[in-house]
């Protein structure tokens, strides 16, 4: 699972795919969260490739961060798709109002 730090931007340098919302927060919602907190909102999460050695987390060419995560409130084919690919930590959206509120 993943940890994070908290704080007012506890997600600098973390890219956040946010699938679903739950019953109580949107997807709007925890996206604004998110890019609130510093965080980079993308619409899919970012297959790793490999790195470049340049200390920055990603190849030049465009390759994942290496801090990501997926939120969903769903579990719906999408995200088990992704569950079950197994590179990627996936939370749910308790997981980033708990961390925004700690």
């Amino acid at each position: 699972a993943a940890a994070a730090a908290t704080g007012p931007r506890f997600l600098d340098g973390w890219c956040v795919c946010v699938l679903a919302g739950s019953g109580q927060h949107s997807k709007t919602k925890l996206i604004d969260i998110v890019r609130a907190h510093g965080g980079r909102f993308v619409n899919a999460p970012v297959v790793a490739r490999a790195d470049d050695g340049d200390g920055s987390g990603d190849d030049s060419d465009g390759g994942a961060p290496r801090r990501q995560v997926v939120v969903t409130g769903v579990l719906n084919a999408r995200a088990k798709n992704i569950v079950e690919y197994g590179q990627f930590d996936v939370v749910k959206p308790t997981w980033l109002i708990d961390s925004v509120a700690a």
